[in-house]
């Protein structure tokens, strides 16, 4: 026999060395796998009970996760307000023909990155015929299809 010490509330405990036993019984395994810690959210603020394994999480949800990324310098739409000095074309005097992206489409940006994309492999070659032969239209011209008809269409 072996002694081990529990994991979780520490009592040492007799087993056998091919037995790898972490927990001195049942309610203590199941008390260790349920234990939970403690997170408060950096968003909103909201305190969210987590798994140890969980524990390095920074929010209560996804919402909050996808408003703290949202909410950096970075992005152009962090300061709703736009208006006045915050505007950046503000003063500028751009209005309608007089702003130099007025009008323009697809390659005129300088921002374009290019337009539709089309597969390079033989699936999409449309310049290809089709390799199937197609009986020629004169031959379906009478619908009685009898032979005498058939040859003088020849």
């Amino acid at each position: 026999m072996v002694t081990r010490t529990c994991k979780h509330c520490g009592k040492e405990y007799d087993t056998f060395p091919a037995i790898r036993l972490q927990f001195c019984g049942a309610a203590c395994a199941n008390a260790h796998k349920s234990r939970k810690v403690a997170i408060t959210c950096a968003v909103c603020g909201k305190v969210k009970m987590l798994s140890p394994s969980q524990s390095d999480q920074k929010y209560c949800s996804h919402s909050c996760a996808i408003t703290a990324r949202n909410l950096t310098d970075a992005n152009p739409s962090y300061s709703r307000d736009v208006s006045g000095e915050k505007n950046p074309m503000y003063g500028k005097g751009f209005k309608g023909a007089d702003n130099p992206m007025y009008g323009k489409r697809g390659e005129e940006c300088p921002n374009w990155k290019g337009g539709r994309k089309v597969r390079k492999d033989a699936r999409n070659n449309q310049s290809r015929k089709s390799t199937r032969r197609r009986a020629p239209r004169a031959l379906f011209a009478c619908r009685c299809f009898s032979l005498a008809h058939l040859a003088s269409l020849r």
